[in-house]
């Protein structure tokens, strides 16, 4: 129970700290949306990252713009 708590109060305070204005959207399913988009634009730098730092192979990361 512990670490579920601490995990979460982290990713709090990272959010805080790279999107440190608050949500715009008023109506609630585009909050939860523009949320949604918060999470996955992390995840996605998480993974950018650990490819670079680990040199995990993600094929959509390795492809080259044409």
């Amino acid at each position: 129970m512990y670490h579920k708590r601490s995990v979460s109060e982290s990713r709090n305070s990272v959010d805080k700290r790279v999107f440190p204005r608050p949500l715009l959207k008023r109506i609630d399913c585009r909050r939860h949306f523009e949320g949604y988009i918060r999470a996955c634009r992390y995840n996605v730098r998480q993974l950018v990252h650990v490819h670079y730092v680990n040199r995990l192979d993600v094929k959509w990361l390795n492809n080259k713009a044409s």
